[in-house]
């Protein structure tokens, strides 16, 4: 097993730990804080998927109640769908990763992260994008990675890293800023009127902090990472770009403008068929 430990300012180290479950998955992770701990696995499918033109990855994040000593009440005493919470923490996740998988690369993709134990007081949230990235960057799965999470509150003018929930409490900014080795890739959260300057300041430090997280990733592939999948995309002939530039960029440009959404898609989708019309009349000459 491999685990590396990882202090980021916070009132409890970050660890991180693999190789000792979920190990068919292609990428298998453990971050605890406190007495928070979350599982998170990466599996990517053996197929190409065809006939797609965006990235088919899945992100189910599950708070099970066992983790926080509690058995579902009512009539139902058993966990159900997804709750409002566990699908925007999936989006948390999706939208830090997304943006950071090959273009052209068209592979199922499921990251599960499931909460093992909570503490009431250290947000499982965070850890699981750090799970999500450290599973997917010791894996096969090619990734432009790693990047790291971290969650920076302003409390009585000072900055906290990874508050506990009573600490949020108090904060007149909370943001959850998700970083790489070099710049943000994602921030949301929220203030109480808060100047532009402190939340300038509050990314910067975020941006420091979650470097310590990013060499752990890095250390950790070192030691037990595999050889990423190599990715071959498609590669269209330059004359085809030209056409495709000549024929559609003016015209794309000005159906952005149409504010209607409906009829923005109605008329782009329009472009592309005269397009493809235009290609194979072009073809038979």
């Amino acid at each position: 097993m491999e685990k590396i430990e990882i202090d980021i300012d916070s009132s409890a180290p970050i660890i991180i730990e693999t190789g000792e479950y979920a190990k068919l998955a292609d990428g298998s992770i453990i971050v605890k804080q406190g007495d928070t701990a979350v599982l998170v696995t990466a599996v990517m499918g053996e197929n190409l998927v065809e006939g797609i033109d965006f990235i088919p990855l899945s992100v189910d994040y599950r708070e099970q109640a066992s983790a926080w000593g509690k058995i579902p009440g009512g009539f139902i005493k058993r966990e159900g769908k997804p709750t409002d919470r566990e699908v925007l923490v999936s989006r948390l996740i999706d939208r830090s990763i997304r943006p950071l998988f090959p273009e052209g690369f068209f592979y199922d993709i499921v990251i599960t992260a499931l909460t093992l134990s909570a503490d009431e007081k250290y947000d499982p949230d965070i850890l699981s994008i750090i799970g999500a990235s450290a599973a997917l960057h010791i894996s096969k799965i090619p990734f432009d990675g790693p990047i790291a999470g971290i969650r920076i509150a302003r409390i009585n003018g000072e900055f906290y890293i990874n508050p506990t929930y009573e600490e949020r409490q108090k904060a007149d900014l909370d943001l959850v800023v998700v970083c790489s080795k070099d710049a943000i890739v994602m921030v949301e959260g929220g203030g109480k009127e808060v100047e532009e300057k402190a939340i300038t300041e509050a990314l910067y430090l975020a941006l420091k902090k979650c470097q310590p997280l990013i060499e752990a990733q890095e250390t950790l592939r070192k030691h037990i990472g595999v050889s990423k999948k190599e990715i071959h995309p498609l590669d269209l002939p330059e004359e085809i770009k030209n056409s495709l530039k000549e024929f559609c960029y003016e015209k794309i440009i000005r159906t952005l403008e149409i504010s209607d959404k409906r009829l923005r898609k109605e008329f782009l989708d329009k472009i592309l068929e005269e397009f493809i019309t235009t290609l194979e009349n072009q073809n038979i000459n």
